[in-house]
């Protein structure tokens, strides 16, 4: 990750199927709907696993896949975009050829209909999808190689980073602290049109839930364990969280 790459898979995705040869692809396992209201179910795959699906896009997606320099990085955005759309047909039970998805006020993706939210967030080997009946954001980091110090001056307040300096500038200790702010941001919905220094989350570790007042409202933010050396948070809008991790492809708690 040069500097501070941002990841934006929220936008608008295509009605495509998703099956190997022979075979279903994703199976179908309807979530026990609906939702409580503090409850986030969190998707993990690997991009391995998805890349020999079939898809079919859009004309817009289509377009937009064409415009990737790398071609791993256009299948990955294919296999992605294939894999999120069929989990939400999957957990919703409703046929991917009738559900419909728009992009709100503010550019984050929605199910028109339907009382759910959904964020995405993802590294080179992962995707990982979220699905709440509130708001939600998720974000997924692996370690930059940059200067800790100096990308920790671009998010922190000056009490987040007085305590950082005071504690030692590390590598995790500024992922940390900016996948939580992301995550929030990305539940806001504004992602990185506000400011990360605009928001302060107090001191942050271990994996307990923390209530945090942001932007005028509560949102509960929580840690979730990760692989490669990545750091993980989810926010979801209120002062309580249940996270459930499930299977990419089954649908069922891990």
């Amino acid at each position: 990750m040069a500097a501070l790459e941002l990841l934006q898979l929220n936008q608008s995705l295509p009605q495509l199927s998703l099956q190997r040869e022979g075979e279903e692809c994703l199976q179908r396992q309807p979530s026990d709907q609906p939702w409580s209201s503090q409850r986030v179910d969190i998707y993990e795959a690997r991009f391995d696993d998805l890349l020999e699906c079939a898809h079919s896009l859009s004309t817009a997606e289509q377009q937009r896949a064409s415009r990737f320099v790398r071609a791993d990085d256009a299948a990955r955005y294919c296999a992605g975009r294939t894999w999120v759309r069929r989990r939400l047909s999957a957990d919703l039970g409703v046929p991917i050829d009738e559900l419909e998805l728009a992009v709100g006020a503010q550019g984050k993706p929605e199910v028109p209909g339907h009382p759910i939210h959904f964020n995405v967030s993802h590294t080179d080997a992962h995707i990982w999808l979220a699905i709440a009946a509130r708001p939600v954001g998720i974000d997924l980091e692996l370690p930059p190689r940059d200067d800790p110090a100096l990308l920790l001056q671009q998010i922190a307040t000056q009490r987040e980073w007085e305590r950082a300096r005071a504690a030692g500038i590390t590598t995790e200790r500024f992922l940390i602290l900016w996948t939580a702010k992301e995550a929030v941001l990305k539940m806001l919905g504004t992602g990185l049109m506000t400011d990360p220094r605009s928001i302060e989350l107090g001191a942050l570790g271990g994996l307990d839930p923390r209530v945090v007042s942001v932007a005028g409202q509560w949102a509960c933010l929580q840690r979730v364990p990760a692989c490669d050396d990545a750091i993980a948070h989810v926010a979801i809008a209120g002062s309580q969280i249940e996270v459930r991790m499930k299977d990419w492809n089954t649908g069922k708690e891990t």
